[in-house]
């Protein structure tokens, strides 16, 4: 169903604000999130055809991505319950968590989606494929200045050695 007339659209938004204040209470959503949500959970309901629910294909063209994986990493973020199907539910708690959400959701997002088996860590490899899905999906692989390789393994050991940094600062140290 297609939102038609003003008075739909306000209705919807109303909804759509009730449900995302049901979601997290205690954030505050400003009118603008809220009508970008809206519009997010009509487009979720023309994409899933009125079935309820997408599968990766119908994300991946709903978003617009080139890469089917990087659709399936996304779809494996917002299927929540993992039974294969993205519901409205799961769809509008992940897009606000993407868009109203703190630093630290909006970092464990971009986490999950770069690590790919789940073990709570990013290695190269996942760095790497990431790296060249992001510059093939904007399509700048080709004329970046550096191949996906060498910005992975640039971006790999700059974040290592903050890291290391990081740690050695935390370590106690004996007083002289």
């Amino acid at each position: 169903r297609t939102l038609e007339s003003p008075r739909d659209i306000e209705t919807g938004l109303c909804r759509s604000i009730k449900v995302i204040a049901r979601m997290n209470p205690s954030a505050p959503v400003s009118a603008t999130d809220a009508k970008l949500l809206a519009t997010l959970e009509r487009a979720f309901v023309h994409h899933s055809h009125g079935e309820g629910g997408i599968d990766a294909k119908r994300l991946q063209a709903a978003i617009g991505l080139r890469s089917e994986y990087l659709a399936k990493r996304v779809f494996s973020i917002f299927d929540t319950d993992g039974d294969g199907v993205i519901d409205r539910t799961e769809f509008i708690a992940a897009v606000r968590k993407i868009i109203t959400g703190t630093d630290r959701e909006k970092l464990f997002f971009a986490f999950r989606l770069h690590d790919h088996d789940g073990d709570g860590n990013i290695s190269e490899t996942e760095l790497f494929r990431m790296v060249a899905m992001s510059l093939a999906e904007s399509q700048v692989a080709d004329k970046a200045s550096q191949s996906p390789e060498r910005l992975a393994h640039a971006l790999f050991k700059a974040a290592d050695l903050r890291f290391q940094e990081a740690r050695d600062a935390r370590q106690p140290r004996l007083a002289k």
